[in-house]
């Protein structure tokens, strides 16, 4: 695994329960802006089970398809059980739930 997925994983490691943070946030933390979709390629291919890729979500709190077995549908269940509360429209409410980084 490289030191750019490992300080990644360690970043969503501190998302608190309940919490979710952005792609874009992780990429501007990790030093480039422009590395949302990297950000997404490390959650999609973490395999490290303590490390909550659940809690990453697009900007506008929205849930990408791509969210390993189970898709949105089972992010949103883990989210929920969380406490996440969502708008009547699917997303997140960022409102109420967004950590910043």
């Amino acid at each position: 695994m490289s030191g750019l997925y490992k300080s990644i994983f360690e970043m969503v490691k501190a998302v608190p329960e309940g919490m979710v943070t952005t792609y874009g946030q992780l990429a501007a933390k990790s030093g480039n802006p422009r590395r949302s979709r990297i950000i997404g390629g490390a959650m999609a291919r973490c395999n490290d089970s303590s490390v909550p890729c659940h809690r990453v979500v697009r900007k506008d709190g929205s849930l990408p398809s791509s969210f390993g077995i189970g898709g949105r549908e089972y992010q949103r269940f883990l989210l929920e059980n969380e406490g996440v509360t969502f708008l009547a429209d699917g997303r997140v409410d960022m409102g109420k739930h967004l950590w910043t980084l």
